[in-house]
């Protein structure tokens, strides 16, 4: 079974509570039972910043590129709307990727994703592959394969 996280958001007119626990996966078979999963984003900001999963992007902790980041934003000015503060915060990430990854394990992200997108394509296929067979009781033509194929999303 795999690691699942809890995090609540409760809004009214008067404002906004943020809540989580406190597991985190630090490796495919290592939890943590301490882990901070809420963030202020910076003195100043009245904005929450949560994370689940991992507590790293591409194996660096989260906290560290968050602490960095709170640097950076609290000499800015405030924000019109949240959605100005996620672009900010992405812009960011992408500025220094270099600063908080490796080359190397930005090329093994790239792989895994990739893999990931391929395993899926493979298995979609072969479903529906599976499906026709057992209800056509014959083999698939090639023409009906590549049809398929095409019909992936």
């Amino acid at each position: 079974m795999g690691h699942m996280t809890a995090e609540f958001i409760v809004m009214n007119l008067e404002g906004i509570a943020l809540a989580a626990d406190s597991a985190g996966t630090l490796t495919s078979s290592k939890i943590n039972n301490n882990m901070n999963k809420l963030y202020k984003l910076a003195p100043g900001h009245a904005v929450g910043l949560m994370i689940y999963n991992h507590a790293s992007f591409m194996g660096m902790p989260w906290e560290i590129i968050i602490k960095e980041y709170r640097e950076k934003i609290k000499s800015e000015q405030l924000f019109e709307n949240l959605e100005d503060y996620a672009i900010k915060f992405i812009e960011f990430l992408l500025e220094n990727k270099d600063q908080f990854v490796e080359k190397e394990s930005q090329s093994d992200f790239v792989y895994f994703l990739t893999y990931q997108l391929y395993r899926a394509i493979l298995n979609d296929i072969w479903e529906k592959y599976m499906n026709w067979i057992s209800q056509n009781s014959r083999e698939m033509p090639k023409s009906t394969l590549i049809s398929l194929a095409a019909e992936i999303n």
